[in-house]
């Protein structure tokens, strides 16, 4: 079962810690968009208010312009789908580790 399946299929209820786990890009594939799965989550109101929200992924092979920082944009991309759905996201932490990989966590407070 995809994390896509998983929320699309679960019961309402709120989480208050949550961690996305991709080791592709935030961009994804045919078979992993993890776009999408923050979507989902954010537009079915599963962060409770004063919750945290992290995800993991890698920069290589990301599809942005050369000109792009892949941290700035995908921490864009995010932050989009987080207040088109009525949240903010704050006390924000990115850490780069390995080779390419990056953890991006937030508090997400209701507006």
């Amino acid at each position: 079962m995809s994390l896509y399946n998983f929320l699309e299929d679960s019961e309402d209820c709120q989480f208050s810690a949550t961690w996305f786990d991709y080791h592709g890009t935030i961009t994804g594939n045919e078979t992993c968009r993890p776009l999408e799965d923050i979507e989902l989550y954010f537009r079915r109101g599963f962060p409770e208010n004063n919750s945290t929200f992290a995800v993991t992924f890698c920069k290589r092979n990301a599809q942005f312009s050369e000109h792009d920082n892949v941290v700035e944009k995908s921490k864009e991309l995010i932050w989009t789908i987080a207040e088109r759905y009525g949240y903010y996201l704050t006390r924000e932490r990115v850490f780069e580790y390995g080779n390419g990989m990056y953890y991006i966590h937030w508090k997400v407070v209701k507006k």
